[in-house]
């Protein structure tokens, strides 16, 4: 596992997603090909669902957990969560989406939840347990 110091490039760099055995985020680099692992999870916490809100990243996750990693601008060795947000009877996030700032949409596969920050309460939107899953979210800017 890389544990250098890196810098994301909000404007270019994806943040991957991987599952497994090592469950973890790495930064790919587009131009260079480089990918640095940047925060790891712990065993069947593979990371489903991400999104950007500010500085700060949300990463839901297999078992239903949001993480929140404020900061994110320079990171130093990649690093492990440990106090989850959870969303109670949350099933596998499957989608994770920022309005702005303080707000994101979560999914799971039988409900959808606003959150609000700063302690990300929670709102369910819809709860249609007998109906079509949500498995994708986008927020689409009015610019």
């Amino acid at each position: 596992m890389h544990t250098r110091q890196t810098e994301l490039n909000w404007d270019m760099d994806v943040i991957l997603g991987i599952a497994g055995r090592y469950p973890r985020l790495q930064k790919l680099d587009p131009i260079t090909g480089e990918i640095v692992d940047i925060i790891s999870f712990r065993t069947r916490e593979s990371p489903y669902g991400i999104a950007r809100t500010g500085d700060t990243l949300v990463v839901g996750t297999k078992s239903g957990s949001i993480y929140c990693f404020g900061n994110m601008g320079s990171i130093g060795p990649a690093r492990t969560p440990d106090s989850p947000e959870r969303i109670p009877g949350s099933l596998p996030i499957l989608s994770v989406c920022a309005i702005d700032e303080c707000r994101v949409v979560v999914s799971d596969a039988c409900s959808v939840y606003y959150l609000s920050a700063p302690e990300f309460e929670k709102h369910p939107l819809r709860r249609d347990a007998d109906r079509d899953v949500v498995c994708a979210l986008a927020a689409l800017p009015n610019d």
